[in-house]
Order: C-alpha cells, then structure tokens, then sequence
C-alpha cells in the first residue's frame, strides 16, 4: 500500500480497469481497443483472455482446427489455418468430422 509500493500502471487511452483478476499474477485486468480487448494491467505479464483457445472440430476446407472466436457481432467458429483458409461458420453450425 501506499506509501510501500510506488509502482504505477499507465492505462492505455479510452481503457477500463474490470473486476476480474489476471490469473497469471493476480492483477486486474483491463478493457481497451476497438473491438474490445481484454489484458493483465502489467504489459510485462502479456497474459490475454483470448490465450485459450476452444478447438471444436476439424475445417471441411483444409483439414485445420476450427476454434471459437469472438468478434464483433458475437462469437463464431473460424479456421487455425486463417488467414490461408477463410472458413467460418456460427457456433451452431460447427460440421461433423
């Protein structure tokens, strides 16, 4: 606590502090960007929400994975091979095998 820690965190312009807390080292994590972003306070850390990625199936196009994404218009499924293969489809249409 103050006057102890003198550490201070730049925020980057138009960005929010949320309430959750990065795993990695306990930080809050912060809001920026158009689209939004989430990230861990400290630059140093480099932990992103968007570091686990949710494999849920195999593209029909190039054999790939296909991950959820989100993006502006909600979440979605694209291919790992983007931007090489350009598949994608809703969540809810994800094809078999």
């Amino acid at each position: 606590s103050y006057p102890d820690c003198r550490t201070v965190y730049s925020l980057p312009k138009g960005a929010s502090v949320l309430k959750s807390l990065c795993e990695k080292c306990g930080l809050p994590m912060i809001s920026y960007g158009r689209p939004r972003q989430r990230a861990c306070l400290d630059p140093k850390c480099g932990k992103k929400k968007s570091e686990v990625e949710e494999v849920v199936g195999k593209c029909p196009e190039c054999g790939s994975d296909l991950i959820k994404r989100s993006g502006r218009y909600g979440e979605f499924v694209g291919c790992k091979g983007f931007p090489r293969c350009r598949f994608t489809c809703s969540v809810d249409e994800v094809p078999e095998g």
